[in-house]
């Protein structure tokens, strides 16, 4: 992959300068079109491209002359795209962690819920149980009542 010279992207609805990077990692790119993609509406999209793959020579048919390259080459010079790329992975790295401490939060609150959901039925059922224990007594005083005074 690393051999890779064209690479045709176009209409694949890339709309943030994220969905390129990687091509930093095709060292030999020199033909890349990017042609129907939202990316495009960015008027720095070459350069933006130039950035990340400092080999190019075509983007989306148009020849980048040579004065263009050695201009672009000075000016990103000093960027560092693979510290960019690992900065970048960190940050998809943490918001795994952030995912799956959440996801175990999630867990832990259904976990709990069910215990609240089954505590409540006891409850309940503890509050009907009651309830016809209630109701027996008061039919059975109400029955002493009616005898004590020959109802």
């Amino acid at each position: 992959m690393k051999n890779l010279r064209t690479l045709k992207l176009a209409r694949n609805k890339i709309k943030e300068v994220n969905g390129i990077v990687n091509i930093s990692l095709l060292e030999k790119l020199t033909n890349l079109t990017l042609l129907d993609n939202p990316l495009c509406k960015n008027v720095s999209y070459i350069e933006i491209c130039m950035v990340f793959s400092k080999n190019l020579q075509i983007i989306d048919s148009r020849k980048i002359d040579g004065e263009m390259q050695d201009l672009l080459k000075k000016a990103v010079s000093n960027v560092d795209v693979q510290g960019i790329l690992k900065k970048k992975d960190a940050e998809i790295e943490d918001y795994k962690k952030k995912i799956k401490g959440l996801l175990t939060e999630k867990e832990r609150i259904c976990e709990e819920n069910l215990a609240l959901r089954n505590s409540f039925e006891v409850l309940e059922q503890d509050f009907q149980l009651k309830s016809l224990q209630y109701e027996h007594k008061v039919k059975e005083i109400a029955e002493k009542i009616a005898k004590f005074f020959c109802l």
